[in-house]
């Protein structure tokens, strides 16, 4: 967590009622979404493994794996930027005074201070959407 920007890390509760949301709403049985396992394995940090998955209402053993999963993946992800962008939306850089801050469910965060255009900043967005 960065210190300039304060991130809400969600509880044990806050996760227990997305999935309980998303079982009422699920259409298939599959699959649990990725952003819900990334909240389930940040958890590990600030509880109990039996506590969550006993909470979570999840099988040890999925926990164990999807843990696993994420530390494959690594904590940061970089997003290259193509060197021959489309024509800017706009060709004005932003400023300290304009700067954005995406924070994503699953943990992810972009920050933009300064000098990246509009579309810089859509890039890297969908790129993120596109590899979640």
């Amino acid at each position: 967590m960065s210190l300039s920007h304060p991130q809400h890390e969600p509880s044990l509760i806050d996760v227990q009622l997305a999935f309980e949301h998303w079982r009422s709403h699920r259409t298939s049985r599959r699959s649990t979404p990725k952003h819900l396992r990334a909240l389930t394995v940040a958890l590990l940090e600030n509880h109990r493994p039996s506590a969550i998955y006993k909470t979570l209402g999840l099988n040890s053993s999925t926990l164990k794996q999807w843990a696993a999963q994420e530390s494959e993946l690594g904590t940061t992800a970089f997003v290259s930027l193509p060197d021959d962008l489309p024509a800017p939306v706009t060709t004005e850089p932003l400023t300290a005074e304009a700067a954005i801050l995406i924070s994503l469910p699953n943990g992810v965060q972009v920050s933009v201070l300064q000098g990246a255009s509009l579309n810089q900043v859509l890039v890297v967005a969908n790129s993120l959407e596109k590899s979640a």
